[in-house]
């Protein structure tokens, strides 16, 4: 991409509904950088590609699009660059061109379906949880996540504070130990705080928390204590959030949704995977159900393969590590291991598509038809 030595020329000053703004990279003029509203999302500042714009012709880029969307009242100032933040590593800089009034009417009806909605994530201070966070924050949702320890919630709020400063208040945090006996209790509480008792009820609820799973032959099954340690989190808390959430803190609408997460081991178990199995397969029906009884919100559960998240550094070091994700990615068609910002597009499609329900995904990089062959 070339950039010309010298800025460009000024376009005459019109008519708001006449005239937009532009993304050029940082050049040489100071005088031509711009500071962001903070009601643009920092994810909209940042584009991986910046189209530049046909001084002539009065074309314009995707940047100058959505900026104009965002900010179609309010006067930009010049003069001060941009802060890049870790997702943004460009100053961005602006001049006015002449803008459509085709482009400038035209409604961000795809872009704009989070806007300011309220989300809250179960297990989002690492992993997919914490994809799913970042993820409904670029899209312009105000996020809460959740978690069993405070000093996950903290980091995590840190974490996401630095990432996207512009977006502060639209990130906050509570604890929940969805393993404890009063787990219900817990959950009634979280709900409260996530909504100011209802005030601000939520329109998506996200769980991906998990614990530990027990992998043990069944000569070591010891009966209905197993049973029930294993559904705890995976099942009895999304029936504990189904019963509760709905009318006072999720809104009852087509438009909201609870989403799940199971795992790939459901359709294709390993050795020892039993309980594990008998969990996932339940959540596969539970969703089904649920979208039935919780009608117009939707329910849908996320199956990941395998995901390369901070789980895999704490349990494998070093060579063993690499060994086992050597071996994950040798598994699939892809030939790769999972990502979880990738993974978290599901989570995401599910809030948006509010045509779909009572569904299963999966995202295993062709696993299960891998199964028999030979890379």
């Amino acid at each position: 991409m070339v950039f010309p030595r010298n800025p460009p020329p000024k376009a005459a000053v019109g008519r708001k509904k006449t005239y937009g703004y532009v993304a050029w990279q940082a050049i040489e003029r100071e005088r031509y950088a711009l500071r962001l509203n903070d009601s643009l999302p920092r994810a909209r500042g940042c584009p991986e590609r910046l189209a530049l714009s046909n001084v002539q012709t009065g074309t314009y880029g995707t940047f100058a699009r959505e900026a104009y969307d965002w900010l179609p009242e309010q006067e930009i100032a010049t003069s001060v660059h941009t802060r890049p933040s870790d997702h943004c590593r460009y100053n961005i800089v602006t001049h006015p061109v002449a803008y459509s009034n085709k482009g400038a009417n035209m409604p961000n009806k795809y872009t704009n379906k989070l806007h300011n909605k309220r989300v809250l994530v179960l297990g989002g201070t690492s992993g997919i949880g914490f994809c799913v966070a970042e993820n409904a924050l670029e899209n312009g949702a105000v996020v809460i996540v959740a978690s069993s320890r405070q000093e996950s919630i903290d980091k995590t709020l840190s974490r996401l504070r630095d990432s996207y400063p512009d977006l502060t208040d639209n990130i906050s945090g509570h604890t929940i130990d969805l393993r404890s006996d009063d787990a219900e209790n817990s959950i009634i509480s979280l709900l409260d705080s996530a909504t100011n008792n209802g005030e601000h009820p939520l329109d998506h609820i996200v769980s991906t928390a998990g614990d530990s799973l027990a992998l043990q032959p069944l000569s070591a099954f010891d009966g209905a204590a197993t049973l029930e340690k294993a559904q705890r989190v995976r099942i009895i808390a999304p029936m504990l959030i189904a019963k509760h959430a709905p009318g006072k803190y999720l809104r009852s609408s087509n438009q909201s949704t609870i989403t799940l997460t199971g795992g790939v081991n459901t359709h294709r178990p390993g050795v020892n995977w039993s309980i594990p199995v008998y969990a996932g397969a339940g959540l596969q029906g539970l969703v089904r159900a649920l979208a039935v009884d919780l009608r117009p919100i939707r329910v849908n559960l996320v199956e990941p393969g395998a995901v390369e998240t901070e789980l895999f550094s704490r349990v494998y070091s070093g060579e063993t590590l690499e060994k086992m994700l050597a071996e994950f990615k040798k598994q699939t068609l892809t030939g790769a291991i999972g990502r979880p910002e990738d993974v978290s597009e599901l989570y995401v499609y599910f809030m948006r598509d509010s045509f779909v329900t009572g569904q299963s995904v999966l995202s295993e990089g062709g696993l299960l038809l891998a199964a028999g062959l030979t890379r």
